[in-house]
């Protein structure tokens, strides 16, 4: 499906353990009315890691796929506002201790008839990088995460809307990938992780993906990451 979808892709996808609370998840859906394609993407970082952690995910993954798929609601922001209201009931989160949640990065793409690409952005926690013509965009995400319930707190989401060129990367990722620690225990850093896009985001995604493993694993050493380690880049 991503073949399909884009130019080219790469996933860089490490889970601490054998599970994740990790994933990406990749739709490509039509408006009830209208039948204009979209195609939504989205790097999402569950609470915890593990078992605990894949839990999150299976959970998220399913509920991505009711709102969009089922209950057909193809605008970014209220995708995370009902997501987040879900979270909430299933996990029984008005009547328990449980804060499980999860922080999100949520793209979505339509072409238009001029042959450039709308992009609809909305994030929980989480920042979308974009790279056109050697510019590099860090869109911001809300400041608000997914789950967890807070007495009389409604939480309401934005959305940034971009119109680029074929072309343009996109990249996203969860924070394991910042908070790589080395063996004196630096973290490998968002303006670390800002410099290698900006200089390679020119090079084929295969190539990028090759350096940035190369990077990472440079900075790793012989450290045992913190958590589990997503980064999702395509091309339009």
């Amino acid at each position: 499906m991503l073949n399909n979808c884009f130019k080219e892709h790469f996933v860089i996808y490490k889970p601490k353990d054998i599970v994740s609370g990790d994933f990406y998840w990749v739709v490509q859906t039509s408006h009830p009315q209208t039948n204009e394609v979209y195609t939504f993407l989205s790097v999402i970082d569950c609470s915890g890691h593990g078992v605990p952690g894949a839990l999150m995910s299976m959970i998220g993954y399913q509920l991505l796929d009711e709102i969009v798929k089922q209950m057909r609601i193809i605008e970014p922001q209220v995708i995370l506002e009902v997501l987040d209201d879900l979270v909430v009931a299933s996990l029984k989160q008005q009547v328990s201790d449980n804060s499980d949640g999860m922080d999100l990065a949520m793209c979505r793409l339509q072409s238009l008839p001029d042959g450039s690409i709308e992009l609809i952005y909305s994030g929980a926690k989480r920042n979308l990088i974009v790279v056109e013509d050697k510019n590099t965009k860090v869109v911001k995400g809300d400041r608000l995460g997914i789950g967890g319930f807070f007495e009389n707190v409604v939480k309401q989401f934005t959305h940034t809307k971009l119109i680029l060129q074929p072309g343009a990367v996109l990249y996203m990722t969860t924070d394991g990938i910042r908070d790589m620690p080395n063996q004196n225990r630096r973290s490998f850093g968002t303006k670390r992780l800002h410099r290698l896009i900006q200089k390679h985001a020119h090079l084929p995604l295969p190539e990028q993906k090759q350096i940035f493993e190369t990077a990472f694993e440079n900075h790793l050493g012989t450290q045992d990451p913190r958590d589990d380690m997503t980064l999702f880049a395509v091309r339009l």
